[in-house]
């Protein structure tokens, strides 16, 4: 071949050579889009035995594997893509690894595939968080009642809070308002999880989030309610001085009214003593107590007396009314 010729190759052959037809890519993401990813690798596969030089086959064709799982594929063609562009790819491989992270989320959820490929998006390109925090903020919304769609929506959040480092005043509003819905359908696990993201996100959530808890803790089991109310206390320590808390608590911590809050709240120094609970909680039960009498049910207000004189040993009152109530019992009156 001739200089002249091989001009002539220059000009007129190289540029046609670079101009890419990005149809199949296209036509791929249509795929994608509608959940059809090996169509949407099939055509890519074609395409990039067509034109080896197109980057952005690699690309998607790395999406492809990633969703499916395959992250070692899918970095072998983010490769060739790099090695033909270099940086320049870089944003559209983000863009490949959040897109695949779409598609994992409402197939199999994978948490390990969400973290991985979220973080690695944000490696490829930072520029993506926004797009990642308005995706998780839908997510939370949408996904709510749905057991799996739950879990993911709280390793997204989790995630985010790992990596994102703009937007996480977002992320944080978000898992505060989950947590509140959880809180408000008695669903006190939810509630937690979605509390301690809030947290997580942002330290302006800490009090919020510690109600929440506590407020979880008055309808949850005895453990779960123990659990709660440690982790409340933990972020709020004013909790420990909320009588109403202490009552709510009381029989959930321990089982019954007597060994309840009285023991739970000596461990934290903050919180009231073993005898202040125990005046409580004794007043408390002196006010069911007083009820019960009012209604005429002599023997449930005597348990409660009972109750109010164990708990606290300086409720004169209860001492006093007792004997009595207790003759009153045996004669029948």
């Amino acid at each position: 071949m001739d200089s002249k010729t091989c001009l002539l190759f220059a000009i007129v052959l190289l540029p046609l050579l670079a101009c890419r037809d990005d149809k199949a890519v296209k036509s791929a993401e249509q795929y994608l889009a509608i959940g059809d990813v090996d169509r949407a690798g099939r055509i890519l596969q074609i395409e990039a035995k067509a034109n080896p030089e197109n980057d952005a086959v690699y690309v998607k064709l790395g999406e492809v594997y990633l969703a499916r799982g395959d992250e070692d594929r899918a970095v072998k063609e983010f490769d060739k893509a790099l090695f033909l562009n270099g940086d320049k790819v870089k944003p559209a491989i983000a863009q490949a690894y959040l897109g695949a992270s779409r598609i994992v989320f409402q197939s199999s959820a994978n948490a390990g595939m969400l973290e991985s490929y979220l973080s690695h998006s944000i490696d490829y390109d930072s520029a993506v968080e926004p797009q990642i925090v308005d995706w998780i903020s839908s997510s939370t919304h949408s996904d709510a009642t749905d057991e799996r769609r739950y879990q993911s929506a709280a390793v997204l959040i989790g995630v985010a809070n790992t990596f994102v480092r703009d937007g996480r005043d977002r992320l944080g509003a978000e898992a505060a308002r989950a947590a509140a819905h959880w809180r408000d359908h008695h669903d006190a696990t939810r509630a937690e999880t979605f509390a301690r993201l809030a947290v997580g996100a942002d330290p302006k959530y800490v009090k919020p989030m510690a109600a929440v808890l506590a407020d979880c803790a008055t309808f949850s089991n005895a453990d779960e309610s123990c659990a709660l109310v440690a982790q409340a206390m933990k972020w709020d320590s004013a909790l420990a001085t909320n009588e109403d808390l202490i009552w709510e608590t009381s029989r959930g911590c321990a089982g019954d009214a007597v060994v309840g809050a009285r023991t739970y709240l000596a461990r934290y120094p903050n919180g009231k003593h073993r005898s202040d609970a125990g005046k409580v909680i004794s007043a408390k039960l002196r006010e069911e107590g007083d009820l019960l009498l009012r209604q005429g049910n002599l023997r449930l207000a005597f348990a409660k007396y009972t109750e109010a004189a164990a708990v606290d040993p300086t409720d004169q009152e209860s001492r006093r009314l007792l004997p009595k109530m207790d003759e009153m019992i045996k004669s029948g009156n």
